[in-house]
């Protein structure tokens, strides 16, 4: 029996690692904040190649980035241009910055804005009216009495559910045109439209496809004809051509010490929102017509009231807290207001940054989804040429404030995630936590990620400054004065957060899984090969039909538990291949009846459970353990319901 022991306490280890290391999460992220040493600037910019080259070679030495191509534009002119490692690992193929293309995946969105606002200055569309006056094939659902408009979609407040099962297709056949695809696969509305940051790639896809509904040509041609080509872009396009494609970089992965080519497969179904491919020059070029108002050399691909327009703030959850403009969001370092889109796709990563008030930029593409390469970057560059006035000292919370500090305590989680399908749990453990301490102010740290805590003191009634920076974070509360949301910006861009309740926060739900695998694994593997002289009982006689019953229905409802929630976890991690952006694979899907078993035998388990007190047949012991598994049991119904396990949600 002891060894029995053993055997099911190291199994439950074993799978609380598996289930809670940090691959669960959505990639290497940074924490929200890091500790800053500004350094002393250079002054002038041609000694920039020779800052540049070594530090972005060791940076991506120690990233695992294989290539990457930079360029720094100022005063209407390119300052550098070049690339860095290899496009190709495999025939040690270089990047060039004029040739070597990159997916630049997120970065697509400025130019799908920039088609928007093209189109609004001939007033062809209005960007505060219903979108709905625009769409033909489907209709956006009202919920909330207030209608989406294309603003709410290129500032990311439309208010959309997260989704991205299915959002990309193997090959062009399966591939489905943009209308099509949105008017099958558009995610509900959630939250009422201009109150929230909920970043959204199917809002952006929205925006392009009206691009095609008032064009009447496709959202990649409208972008060739009237942004690529008139700003000589011409080694870049969203549909990527056979004489294009022989320049476009391989993307990596970087697992178990090694360089693993991503195959080069899709089709985003969401062209407009992650669809360019596009050279480090080529995007140079673009960036120049954004810096001089929507010029660039002979061509105009904006009015210069429209290029104001799309940098200007339009929405921020605080006047102190960086916002969206149209498809650009605020980025705010060493006291400077920056424009910029970052870009993320499996194999490649991308960032372009703006310094309108400094009439510069800065690009970088890499052949790795890595996106800390860009932000780290974009950082030290500011520091070298655009260092931040001295630190002050550690910063006091005002008088007044120190006391209701608490009030702010808790664990928040970014409102972009799924809250009706299965891709919810991905946001099982991910959540910032801020801590009260005793002076009055909060220490904040992401869950789950590696990174020094910070400090924040109150400055206002819901306001806090980072103590070694002008950075700050705000709050929301609702009537009642309750705390309801937390405003920041992480990962260089801004963030809404939710706050969440006791039974959500990722320690009781880190808990709860725990409790219930010791359980189920305890049945499943123990119970089976266990004498039938069960935990205690003395008498060596046949034990009744019911007994054996009992051990035979918590030994199948606790295996298939573990079989269900396991597979769920593998499938995320994307083992063996497995990739949920082309859809529910058939075996996936069918183990979602999983659930409709073991829920009605989790009322067997509790008639069994009761039963065993009833005849005390066995050892009390082994009726506390029976007790205990069917609790285990009971919480995982509830468990699945919540994080939307519980039904065909996908």
């Amino acid at each position: 029996m002891r060894e029995l022991l053993r055997l099911i306490i190291l199994l439950a280890a074993l799978a609380a690692l598996l289930v809670f290391s940090p691959a669960w999460g959505r990639g290497d992220c940074e924490s929200p904040a890091q500790p800053r040493n500004n350094h002393a600037p250079a002054g002038d910019f041609g000694a920039l190649e020779a800052w540049l080259d070594p530090y972005l070679t060791a940076k991506m030495r120690a990233l695992h980035v294989p290539g990457a191509a930079a360029v720094i534009v100022k005063d209407g002119r390119i300052l550098l241009s070049k690339g860095y490692g290899f496009a190709s690992l495999r025939d040690r193929r270089p990047v060039e910055a004029e040739r070597t293309l990159f997916r630049v995946a997120s970065v697509s969105k400025l130019f799908t804005a920039t088609a928007v606002m093209q189109l609004a200055e001939q007033g062809k569309l209005d960007l505060h009216t219903d979108v709905n006056r625009y769409l033909r094939r489907f209709q956006i659902e009202d919920p909330f009495g207030r209608p989406v408009t294309l603003g709410h979609l290129l500032t990311h407040t439309a208010g959309f559910d997260e989704r991205f099962t299915g959002m990309a297709a193997r090959t062009p056949a399966e591939a489905l045109p943009l209308g099509e695809y949105l008017a099958r696969r558009m995610p509900p509305r959630v939250l009422p439209p201009g109150e929230l940051i909920s970043y959204s790639n199917h809002g952006l896809a929205l925006a392009g496809y009206v691009v095609e509904e008032v064009s009447g040509i496709p959202f990649a041609r409208y972008a060739e004809d009237n942004i690529l080509r008139p700003l000589g872009m011409r080694h870049s396009s969203f549909e990527l051509r056979a004489d294009l494609a022989r320049a476009l970089a391989v993307g990596y992965e970087f697992k178990g010490g090694r360089y693993l080519p991503v195959p080069l497969d899709s089709l985003d179904q969401l062209g407009p929102a992650g669809g360019l491919n596009a050279t480090a020059t080529d995007v140079a070029r673009f960036m120049l017509a954004q810096l001089q108002l929507g010029h660039y050399e002979s061509s105009r691909i904006l009015k210069e009231s429209s290029a104001r327009e799309m940098q200007r703030q339009q929405f921020t959850h605080h006047p102190r807290l960086p916002g969206f403009g149209f498809g650009f969001y605020e980025h705010y370092e060493n006291g400077l207001r920056g424009l910029a889109h970052g870009g993320s796709h499996r194999g490649f990563a991308s960032l372009l940054f703006l310094l309108p008030e400094k009439n510069t930029g800065l690009f970088l593409a890499w052949n790795r989804q890595e996106p800390r390469l860009g932000l780290e970057l974009v950082t030290s560059f500011l520091d070298r040429y655009f260092p931040a006035p001295s630190a002050p000292g550690k910063l006091q919370p005002a008088p007044g404030f120190a006391p209701p500090a608490a009030r702010f305590a808790g664990s928040y989680r970014p409102t972009r995630y799924s809250r009706r399908t299965f891709e919810k749990i991905v946001m099982l453990l991910e959540s910032f936590q801020l801590a009260a301490q005793k002076d009055g102010s909060l220490r904040l740290r992401y869950f789950g990620r590696r990174g020094e805590a910070t400090r924040w003191v109150q400055v206002d009634r819901l306001l806090f400054e980072r103590d070694d920076g002008n950075v700050f974070l705000a709050f929301r509360e609702d009537r009642a004065g309750r705390i309801t949301h937390l405003f920041l910006q992480a990962f260089g861009m801004p963030v809404a957060l939710e706050r969440l309740a006791w039974y959500e926060v990722p320690q009781f739900q880190l808990g709860l899984v725990i409790f219930m695998f010791f359980f189920f694994l305890s049945a499943s593997v123990g119970w089976p090969t266990a004498r039938i002289v069960y935990w205690g009982h003395r008498r060596e006689v046949p034990p009744p039909g019911w007994a054996r019953s009992a051990r035979l229905l918590a030994g199948a409802a606790s295996g298939l538990n573990v079989l269900f929630f396991v597979s769920v976890e593998l499938a995320f991690r994307d083992v063996a291949g497995l990739r949920l952006e082309y859809g529910m694979p058939p075996w996936l899907a069918a183990l979602f009846i999983i659930p409709f078993l073991t829920t009605p035998m989790t009322a067997g388990l509790v008639y069994f459970s009761v039963r065993s007190w009833r005849v005390a047949y066995w050892s009390l012991r082994a009726r506390l353990h029976y007790s205990l598994l069917t609790l285990a049991a009971v919480l995982f119904v509830p468990f699945l319901a919540y994080w939307n396990l519980l039904g065909f949600r996908f």
